[in-house]
């Protein structure tokens, strides 16, 4: 069917809607184009509204049928980010444990990094608000390296828990010459792990619970 009715020098782009199947597009198109008349809109609007109000039945049908569609192949990909997001926050709660801070320590050791295995350690600490005794800490520890050989592994010897929020971690560097211990206390303030002290020192008879040697004395002199 082809519209003949519009009275406009530029009536052949109405006349291409004229492919159009259904007689409701005419009454339609006759009404809004009275009304652009009488508001002075240009004749192209004709068109744009013919093609926003006409949809065919199958196209309808279609949209029905792909928007559940495109809902369930969306579900999985949720349902992954979910996971993603899930398995980044349990990763996060593990690198900040006592136990990840220790090793993450001996990891930058093992490489010689000295001062990067201090700074992640003591990062947020009260310990790391004196600089001057960082410094010396580091200092100490490379003169320890120096004395007995480079590290080059690690024993963890114990981890003793006094409550909920105190926690010590033993552990015993592996030297080219002699071992060290070292005992980390950290605890846990606003849900958050932090080192409070750390204690260095090669006394390796303590750690075997040995009690110390009883020297000889002096007998008394005779009367």
């Amino acid at each position: 069917m082809i519209i003949r009715s519009v009275s406009d020098p530029r009536a052949g782009l109405i006349t291409a809607l004229g492919s159009l199947p259904t007689p409701k597009i005419c009454c339609k198109l006759s009404i809004v184009h009275y009304f652009n008349r009488l508001l002075g809109r240009p004749p192209e609007n004709l068109l744009t509204a013919a093609r926003i109000r006409y949809r065919p039945r199958f196209m309808r049908k279609f949209l029905l049928i792909a928007a559940p569609v495109v809902i369930l192949a969306a579900a999985p990909l949720f349902a992954q980010n979910e996971s993603q997001a899930a398995a980044a926050a349990a990763v996060a709660v593990q690198a900040g444990t006592p136990q990840a801070q220790v090793d993450r320590f001996f990891g930058l050791l093992i490489e010689g990094r000295v001062d990067a295995a201090y700074d992640q350690l003591l990062q947020g600490t009260k310990i790391a608000e004196s600089t001057k005794d960082v410094e010396m800490l580091k200092e100490k520890t490379r003169a320890a390296l120096r004395a007995f050989g480079d590290v080059s592994g690690v024993d963890q010897i114990n981890v003793r828990n006094v409550g909920t929020r105190l926690q010590r971690i033993t552990s015993l560097s592996l030297g080219a010459r002699f071992p060290i211990r070292w005992r980390f206390y950290f605890y846990q303030a606003a849900d958050k792990w932090r080192l409070i002290d750390l204690r260095i020192d090669d006394r390796l008879a303590d750690m075997f619970e040995e009690p110390a040697p009883v020297l000889p004395t002096a007998p008394a002199p005779a009367k």
